[in-house]
């Protein structure tokens, strides 16, 4: 019996935007497990691919559903079955794969940072580009929204830096991915962030929606291809 993607939801309104486009596009099944309503984690083996999103918790938190998450990330990783994960899901990756979760120096919030530099990640000419990042430009934009970063081993590889948090994209083993920032978003989901986020509401909101405008085809370009190419891994 053919398996499904599997989408883990850490809280309600971090959804999967973007994905579902390339998801419906190439008639790709999917299940979307949301963790914040109590919702079960599937079986590391009914997963035809694994998607963990972002949320308010902390990758160490000793109770709650993270450390059941991490057990069926390690699972899930140790099988070979691709993994990608964003924000927390990102966090989580590293924590299950032996590295380590430290506070950011200064959060990073929204698109642009504290010194007025809009928010990238680029892969460095010193780095082997990684095929996950094929048919996508250097220094993409991407929204950032957190207060955590990944402390590395030596197993881990680093995809994509930036200027800020530089341990923006990272790899493990075979086909474990996780992105610190968001690539994800729609226009709809961006505007639901900012009515919820404490952090979002003290950002110049107008300013946040003129900057997505902006580089919305760009962006919305390299997120659906990202999701893309890291889904061809199933084949």
């Amino acid at each position: 019996m053919p398996k499904d993607v599997f989408i883990i939801q850490n809280i309600s309104h971090e959804k999967p935007g973007l994905l579902l486009k390339v998801l419906y596009k190439h008639n790709i099944a999917f299940q979307i497990v949301d963790l914040s309503k109590g919702d079960p984690l599937p079986l590391a083996n009914e997963c035809s691919a694994v998607f963990v999103f972002g949320g308010p918790q902390s990758a160490s938190d000793a109770d709650g559903h993270i450390p059941a998450e991490i057990d069926f990330i390690q699972e899930v990783i140790q099988n070979e079955i691709p993994f990608f994960g964003i924000c927390l899901g990102l966090q989580l990756m590293v924590k299950a794969t032996g590295g380590n979760i430290i506070a950011c120096e200064r959060k990073e919030i929204g698109w642009w940072s504290d010194e007025d530099k809009l928010f990238s990640i680029y892969h460095s000419n010193s780095y082997m580009v990684d095929d996950i990042l094929q048919g996508i430009n250097n220094n993409i934009p991407i929204f950032q929204l957190h207060g955590e970063t990944v402390k590395l081993t030596p197993k881990h590889r680093l995809v994509a830096q930036s200027s800020g948090c530089e341990n923006q994209f990272v790899r493990y083993g075979k086909n474990a991915y996780g992105i610190q920032g968001h690539l994800e978003l729609t226009e709809e989901m961006l505007k639901s962030w900012i009515l919820i986020d404490k952090d979002l509401k003290k950002k110049d909101i107008d300013y946040i929606m003129i900057t997505y405008e902006a580089i919305k085809r760009e962006y919305n370009e390299a997120g659906t291809r990202l999701f893309w190419n890291f889904l061809k891994l199933r084949l």
